[in-house]
C-alpha cells in the first residue's frame, strides 16, 4: 500500500486530482477503470495517452485498439489531459517515436500512428512518421497510400527527407509485386544483414537479380553459370518468374570485386552481366535481359577434314559445344559425323562454340569459331588431321614433402593414342606434372612446375629438365630441331631406366646441356610448362615442384621419363 500511495495524479498548471491510500488498496484486489483520457508518465519520460485501469500492480493503458499493460513501480505520474483530439493525437506520435528508438516493435509504433492518423488526419507530420513506418514494416502501398493524400503538405513539414521516403516507397511497392516467397525470403535477409557487425571478418553479401528473354519469359537456373570473384560459400535460389538470389561470404580483406553472370545455353543470346552485392542489405542488380531465338535463327557450320596426304577423313566424329563470352563451355554438345568427302555439317543458334574432331588413326583436332546472328553464312573450315601417335611412357619418380622432409616414390606407365591430353583429376592423378600431348605430327612431353599460383614454397627452386642418350654425352639441345647427325647413338633400352637412380640425377644437371624446348604448352601455374620433343628411347630427368594429389600439400619431384614404345597409328616406327 505505501508504494500505490506515492502515485500522485496531477495536471501541471491546472487543478490536481489526488487518489487516496484506500482507493490504491482496493485498486489491488479489482480492476477498475480510473478515467479516460489521462496521461500516464514513466520514469523513463515516456508519456502515454488513453483510458487507464489499474489492475493489481500494473496500469493497464488503452490506446484505441491497444492495451499496453505498465508495473506501476515504472510509473511517475498519472494526470487528467485535455482530451482535445490535436493534442492525443501530437502524444500518440511522441509515443510512437519513443517505441521506434527503443524496442522497434513494427505493431506497436504502426497502431499508434494508425490512431495518430485518425485523431489529426490532415498533421503531415504524423502522415511522414506513419507512411515511414508502414513502409518499414514492410506494408508498402498502404505507405504509398498515405504519402499521396499530403505529399505536398509532408514535402514543406520535411524538404530534406520527403524524396527520400518517396523513394524507400517506391521500392517497396515494387519489391511487393514480386512472388511472396521471394519477399518474405527478401525480408528475412535484410533484417540478418543489418545485424552484421561492421567489424566482422567475414561478410554475408547477397544481391537479388531478374533474369527474362526479350518477351519477358523468365529464363531458367541452367541456363547461365554465376561465380563470384574473392567469395566463398556461394549459394543461388531460385524463385518464380526468373528471380533469382544470390549470396556468398567474402573476407573483409579481400577486394569487392563484381560477380559474372554467364549465359550459356544454345538457343539464347550469347551474354555476360556484371553484378554486385551489399552486406547491408539485399542489393537489386535488376532485370538482366537475354534475347531467345526461334528455329529460323540457326546458322549452318561447315568443316572439311583431310589427312595430311590430302585424302578426305571418313567418318570422323565432330562435336559442338558453345562458350559463353568469357570462355565458359556448356555442357550441351551437337554432333555429326564427316561424310565420303570428309565434310560435315551442324546447324546451330548463334553465339561462340569450340568444336573437337576425333577419328580412328588421326589425332584429334579443335579450334574455336562464332555463329553470328547478322552474318549470312560461315566460311567453312578447312581442317588437316596429323596420323595419330601412340606411345608407351615410364614413369618414376621421388616426393619430397615440404613439410618434415618425408620422402615417397612412385611409378606409373602412360598409354598415348593420339587424343587430347588426359583429363587433370584432383586427389587421383599422381602425374599430373607430366602431360604427353601431340602436336601436329610430333608428340611432346610436358613438365608443369609450381601450380600454386605463385613462384613456389620451396625458395625459387629452379625446375629443370635434361635429356639423357645412349652415350650420356649428346643432347637433343646440342642438334637444331630436324637436324640429322651421322651415327645416330642407339637408343636406351627399359634397363637403362630401370638402372638410373633418381637419388643420383642431380648430378645430370651440370653435366647434360639444357635441352631446347618448345612452344605450345598449356600455361599452368605462374610458369608456363617446359615442352620437349618427345624422342624414342631417351630418358628425360629433372625437376619440379607439384602437389601430393593425396594430401594437397606441396611436394618437390625428382622425375626420370622413358619414351619405350612410339609409332604412328598407321605402324610405322618413329
Amino acid at each position: 500500500m505505501s508504494q500505490l500511495a506515492r502515485f500522485i495524479w496531477r495536471m501541471v498548471g491546472r487543478q490536481v486530482v489526488i487518489v487516496s491510500a484506500a482507493l490504491a488498496w482496493s485498486a489491488l484486489f479489482s480492476a477498475t477503470t480510473l478515467f479516460a483520457d489521462v496521461e500516464v508518465t514513466l520514469k523513463s519520460g515516456t508519456s502515454l495517452v488513453g483510458t487507464v485501469k489499474i489492475d493489481g500492480n500494473d496500469a493497464i493503458v488503452k490506446i484505441g485498439d491497444s492495451e499496453l499493460r505498465v508495473p506501476l513501480t515504472e510509473v511517475d505520474t498519472i494526470a487528467a489531459v485535455d482530451a482535445g483530439p490535436d493534442r492525443q493525437a501530437h502524444r500518440l506520435l511522441t509515443s510512437a517515436l519513443e517505441a521506434r528508438l527503443t524496442n522497434d516493435s513494427g505493431r506497436e509504433v504502426i497502431g499508434l500512428l494508425a490512431e495518430a492518423a485518425r485523431l489529426a488526419p490532415d498533421d503531415p507530420h504524423i502522415a511522414y512518421w506513419y507512411a515511414s513506418s508502414l513502409s518499414d514494416a514492410g506494408y508498402g502501398q498502404a505507405a504509398n497510400d498515405v504519402l499521396e493524400k499530403q505529399r505536398e503538405a509532408i514535402a514543406k513539414a520535411y524538404p530534406g527527407m520527403t524524396d527520400q521516403l518517396v523513394e524507400r516507397i517506391k521500392r517497396r511497392v515494387e519489391m511487393e509485386k514480386m512472388p511472396p516467397a521471394l519477399v518474405e525470403r527478401l525480408d528475412k535477409l535484410n533484417a540478418d544483414l543489418g545485424k552484421q557487425a561492421s567489424s566482422a571478418d567475414m561478410r554475408h553479401i547477397a544481391a537479388l537479380f531478374r533474369l527474362v528473354d526479350h518477351e519477358k519469359q523468365p529464363i531458367e537456373r541452367s541456363a547461365f553459370q554465376i561465380q563470384c570473384n574473392n567469395g566463398q560459400d556461394e549459394n543461388l535460389e531460385s524463385f518464380d518468374d526468373g528471380y533469382f538470389v544470390y549470396t556468398f561470404n567474402r573476407h573483409r580483406n579481400n577486394d569487392e570485386q563484381p560477380c559474372n553472370l554467364d549465359v550459356t545455353r544454345p538457343g539464347l543470346e550469347s551474354k555476360s552481366f556484371e553484378l554486385n552485392g551489399s552486406s547491408n542489405r539485399v542489393k537489386d542488380a535488376g532485370e538482366l535481359v537475354v534475347r531467345r531465338y526461334d528455329e529460323a535463327a540457326k546458322k549452318p557450320f561447315r568443316i572439311h577434314l583431310v589427312g595430311t596426304d590430302g585424302k578426305p577423313v571418313v567418318g570422323a566424329r565432330v562435336s559442338f559445344q558453345g562458350m559463353s563470352p568469357r570462355g565458359n563451355t556448356t555442357s550441351h554438345t551437337l554432333t555429326a559425323e564427316s561424310d565420303a568427302e570428309g565434310s560435315a555439317e551442324i546447324l546451330a543458334f548463334p553465339m561462340k562454340y569450340t568444336y573437337h574432331v576425333q577419328a580412328g588413326g588421326f589425332n584429334h583436332g579443335s579450334g574455336n569459331v562464332e555463329l553470328k546472328a547478322d552474318a549470312a553464312e560461315t566460311k567453312p573450315i578447312e581442317l588437316k588431321l596429323d596420323r595419330a601417335i601412340q606411345a608407351t611412357i615410364r614413369v618414376a619418380w621421388e616426393a619430397t614433402a615440404m613439410q618434415g622432409g618425408g620422402k615417397t616414390t612412385g611409378e606409373a606407365t602412360l598409354q598415348v593414342d593420339g587424343g587430347p591430353p588426359r583429363p587433370y583429376q584432383y586427389g587421383q592423378d599422381n602425374t599430373s606434372w607430366l602431360r604427353p600431348a601431340q602436336q601436329k605430327d610430333r608428340l611432346t612431353l610436358q613438365f608443369v612446375d609450381s601450380p600454386f599460383g605463385y613462384g613456389g614454397p620451396f625458395g625459387q627452386a629452379d625446375a629443370w629438365v635434361r635429356v639423357v642418350e645412349s652415350d650420356g654425352n649428346a643432347n637433343e639441345g646440342e642438334r637444331n630441331e630436324g637436324e640429322a647427325s651421322a651415327g645416330e647413338p642407339k637408343p636406351l633400352d627399359l634397363d637403362a631406366f630401370n638402372e638410373l637412380e633418381l637419388s643420383k640425377i642431380d648430378e645430370l644437371k651440370s653435366k647434360l646441356k639444357q635441352p631446347r624446348t618448345i612452344g605450345g604448352g598449356q600455361v599452368t601455374g605462374p610458369r608456363p610448362p617446359m615442352v620437349l620433343a618427345a624422342e624414342l628411347g631417351k630418358i628425360y630427368v629433372g625437376r619440379v615442384q607439384h602437389r601430393d594429389m593425396r594430401t594437397g600439400q606441396p611436394i618437390q619431384l625428382a622425375f626420370k621419363v622413358f619414351v619405350e614404345e612410339m609409332a604412328t597409328d598407321d605402324g610405322a616406327a618413329e
